[in-house]
């Protein structure tokens, strides 16, 4: 069994991380989520979050966020590697479940 954190090493940090991303990354969308993927020739997969006010309050974002870090996490051993990748909820989104973040995610970067 792999280590399963998830180190500030693993996430998209800076604007210009973001931007990268923005520019040159390939955007796929699914039921609740919107995944925008670019590949990196030697860096490690990284994972970017975006969440607006139009998605709701300061809680519901949070959740949303705690939601997704936690997919990516379980299933970090299964999505490709060498890819930076920002994912925005799906608007209007519909309250899902771990289990459910977690499948699209993995299909939408498969």
């Amino acid at each position: 069994m792999s280590n399963q954190s998830f180190p500030k090493s693993a996430r998209l940090l800076s604007a210009y991380q973001f931007r990268r991303v923005n520019k040159f990354g390939k955007t796929v969308g699914g039921k609740h989520l919107t995944v925008q993927i670019c590949t990196s020739k030697h860096l490690p997969r990284k994972l970017g979050l975006t969440v607006t006010r139009k998605f709701g309050n300061a809680v519901q974002r949070n959740q949303f966020k705690r939601l997704v870090r936690e997919a990516f996490r379980l299933s970090q051993d299964t999505l490709p590697t060498h890819i930076h990748f920002n994912v925005r909820p799906t608007l209007p989104f519909v309250q899902c479940t771990l289990k459910e973040i977690q499948k699209e995610l993995i299909k939408l970067l498969s």
